[in-house]
């Protein structure tokens, strides 16, 4: 069957959709927009491009969810420090605040998505296409609606549920669900997906290479990270973000019902029985994917991030993407490549036009100077950088950063910009944006300061093992027995990878690697085994969009004790802090205070705080316009009433 080409116009006559008020309007008759296989294709193509865009994955929204994870900081010298929304600031408790102009923006991204794939679900039992053909596309529909409902269930947990198109402004009128309910909705959605969207072949064979278009192995991936949130969630209920006593006085329950949806899972199931029975789902999900699915791992960590060769938008290691290559369709601007780039950076066409957005995510010294510690790192031998780490032994940490200087080609300007850790942009550091590390993920030749090639990864096949180590370690009872072994050799996987991708001519690398008794002498073994997996995922994945998701799942304990206080001890160390350097030159600003505009840390790290910050705070907007939520349902009943 010869390939579709997407219909671009029509997707925009029919997928555009404002979810909150607008009607749809369209001169085209349903024969046109559903009648046919290509007018299908174009209709479904129009959900999943719903997930790009300024506001959504592949711009606005990873940028400030990074930042508010506290592995990442933003890097831009501007008002958004300072003005009244707190667009930046707020990080500093880790959540968006109810009046963050893109939490509303995410808010309704998502609810935009599930309109469009709602409307398409409805004019499909009509359209003449053969009921075969229709399946797939339904299976692909409620793929996009059930990833849409779970971004929007781990951002704000308790949302409304649309399983209808809001044809009308009286429609969008819906008040919350309980949050267990739209994971009820998620994991139908998927299933559905895997048991009815297209084989891998089939993928190829119907659409364009390279658009990005997820086979039913996708839905299945998907479902071991949805199943291992809910694990997660479940393990640490105690301190996570919903108050028993106020679950139970708005649904008459005080733990998440989930019954039903795993096996021996009842209403009157513990936490703890529903933890155990979620993580076993997430690594069976995952096990089925490495064992039968269709993927496999890049040869090399570097060839999932070059850009260059046909065959790097077609690695078999692809899950779900963002795509931003001409094939695709996609639009012009390539937002995470321009918003985490240097400015003129060599080897890419950028050498006239500037774009004052450029570097306004970066990595943080805190994880930076982490994962050299955690993997044969070096340290520096100047007086300035003696301290610290200036090097790692990890292939990967070279693939994902770039740091100690790079090439800025301006024309007219040619010359080497020193970055951190550098001698002289450790201890004391002008405020030019230009001194910190920049993330290199999304560099392609083709770059020219607002459009690129390079793709944004939702998942791929690593994140399975990684997914698989996680679940195995929380239901492990401890070194030696099968989990244990499982999750290590599963981590094992990854590192092996990241050993083999040193640069060409260089043998592999001797780190990332775990000894044969690592962990086993720790005060609690599993513990630590959980937390080195999950530095792992941040290693492996830094800078794709998980670090928020990953750092808000596991309670506000772990939150306090393995990201908030050792980040603001960090901060508080003396290559850090300017009073360190009596050398320092009166007006310049040290790391700490340039970064997070003081030289006190502003994290909160009180775990009883931090209850408060592990979802978004409700938008503003929403409570105003959905005469169906009050500001007592958007707040009251969670953990804590954030200010």
């Amino acid at each position: 069957m010869k390939k579709i080409i997407t219909l671009f116009a029509v997707i925009l006559l029919l997928a555009s959709c404002d979810f909150l008020k607008e009607k749809p309007t369209t001169s085209l008759s349903d024969e046109v927009a559903y009648g046919t296989e290509g007018a299908l294709e174009a209709q479904v193509f129009g959900v999943l491009r719903g997930f790009a865009g300024d506001a959504m994955i592949t711009g606005n929204m990873n940028e400030f969810l990074m930042s508010c994870s506290g592995l990442i900081h933003w890097g831009a010298a501007s008002t958004y420090l300072t003005d009244a929304q707190q667009r930046w600031t707020c990080s500093y408790a880790f959540t968006q605040y109810a009046m963050h102009p893109y939490n509303f923006n995410e808010y309704k991204g998502f609810y935009n998505v599930i309109n469009r794939a709602n409307r398409l679900l409805e004019h499909l039992p009509d359209s003449p296409v053969e009921d075969a053909y229709k399946k797939e596309i339904e299976g692909e529909a409620r793929f996009y609606r059930g990833l849409a409902y779970y971004y929007l269930v781990r951002g704000w947990a308790d949302v409304p549920i649309h399983t209808k198109s809001v044809s009308d402004y009286d429609d969008a009128h819906v008040g919350r669900s309980p949050f267990w309910e739209v994971y009820a909705l998620v994991v139908d959605d998927l299933k559905f997906a895997f048991e009815n969207m297209r084989s891998y072949d089939r993928v190829t064979q119907i659409s364009t290479q390279g658009a990005g278009r997820p086979c039913k192995w996708a839905a299945q991936a998907m479902l071991s990270q949805v199943y291992l949130t809910i694990g997660t969630i479940m393990k640490h209920s105690s301190d996570n973000f919903w108050d028993p006593d106020k679950r139970q006085a708005r649904y008459g329950v005080r733990n998440p019902d989930f019954g039903g949806m795993f096996q021996g899972i009842t209403s009157s199931s513990t936490p703890t029985q529903v933890s155990e029975a979620a993580l076993d789902a997430a690594l069976a999900c995952a096990e089925d994917v490495i064992e039968h699915g269709p993927y496999s791992l890049a040869p090399k960590f570097t060839d999932l991030f070059r850009w260059t060769e046909q065959e790097d938008w077609l690695l078999p290691e692809r899950i779900f993407v963002i795509t931003n290559s001409p094939e695709s369709g996609a639009s012009a601007s390539n937002y995470t490549a321009i918003r985490s780039l240097p400015k003129f950076p060599g080897g890419t066409q950028q050498k006239t036009g500037t774009n004052n957005n450029y570097g306004r995510w970066r990595p943080s010294r805190f994880v930076y100077q982490k994962w050299c510690a955690t993997h044969g790192g070096v340290q520096g031998t100047l007086p300035d950088n003696q301290d610290i780490y200036v090097s790692c032994g990890d292939p990967r940490f070279d693939a994902t950063i770039l740091h100690d200087q790079y090439y800025c080609q301006q024309e007219g300007n040619e010359q080497w910009i020193l970055l951190y850790p550098s001698a002289g942009q450790v201890y004391r550091r002008l405020y030019d944006k230009n001194s910190e590390p920049f993330f290199i993920k999304y560099l392609d030749p083709t770059y020219n300061g607002n459009s690129g090639r390079a793709d944004f990864y939702v998942m791929r096949f690593a994140e399975m093992y990684l997914i698989a180590a996680e679940a195995a370690a929380n239901l492990s009872s401890g070194p030696g027995d099968s989990y244990w072994q499982k999750a290590k050799d599963y981590i094992e996987v990854i590192h092996a990878r990241a050993r083999h991708s040193a640069p060409d001519g260089q043998p592999d690398a001797q780190y990332p690697k775990w000894a044969d008794d690592e962990f086993t002498a720790e005060a609690d073994p599993q513990e630590a085994l959980i937390n080195a997996i999950f530095w792992e995922r941040v290693f492996e994945m830094y800078s794709e969009g998980h670090e928020y998701w990953d750092t808000h799942r596991m309670g506000a304990g772990w939150l306090a004790e393995n990201i908030a206080k050792p980040l603001t001890a960090f901060l508080l160390l003396p290559e850090q802090q300017l009073e360190s350097r009596t050398a320092a030159t009166p007006g310049t600003l040290n790391y700490c205070c340039a970064i997070y505009s003081s030289n006190t840390p502003p994290f909160r790290t009180n775990a009883s705080e931090l209850r408060g910050s592990l979802l978004l705070e409700f938008p503003n907007d929403e409570i105003v316009h959905n005469q169906a939520i009050s500001i007592e349902d958007a707040a009251n009943d969670f953990a804590v009433v954030k200010p």
